[in-house]
């Protein structure tokens, strides 16, 4: 699982979100810096993963995240929490060996990143 840049200029995509945010969904890109992002940095570190019980999730400043959430694989809340740090520690060990998303709102983005449960 290698991280490689991308840069997406805009004049490429043009300056609209949504055609940055489908992009980023599609290829599945963990950060969409836009034209207004002041930092050059990943918006959310989400460690170790795959992982075996805790869950340590780093969210930088420059969005304002508020809150945390994890979902399963049919779409559902497993686990939620406000965000008043920047470096969050979770005990998700209660959750069986599998796939889940973590979500990380803020106000001007939102961050999703996919983690693998195992013993």
């Amino acid at each position: 699982w290698n991280n490689y840049p991308l840069s997406i200029e805009p004049d490429t995509l043009g300056n609209d979100s949504k055609q940055m945010q489908l992009l980023s969904n599609y290829i599945g890109l963990t950060c969409v810096k836009d034209s207004s992002a002041a930092y050059d940095v990943p918006p959310v570190s989400v460690y170790p993963n795959p992982f075996t019980g805790t869950l340590t999730v780093e969210p930088c400043n420059c969005y304002n995240y508020s809150s945390l959430s994890v979902y399963n694989q049919l779409g559902r809340i497993v686990f939620t929490k406000t965000i008043t740090t920047n470096k969050n520690t979770i005990n998700l060990s209660f959750l069986p060996n599998g796939i889940y998303i973590v979500v990380v709102r803020g106000t001007t983005a939102t961050y999703t990143q996919k983690i693998i449960k195992i013993k």
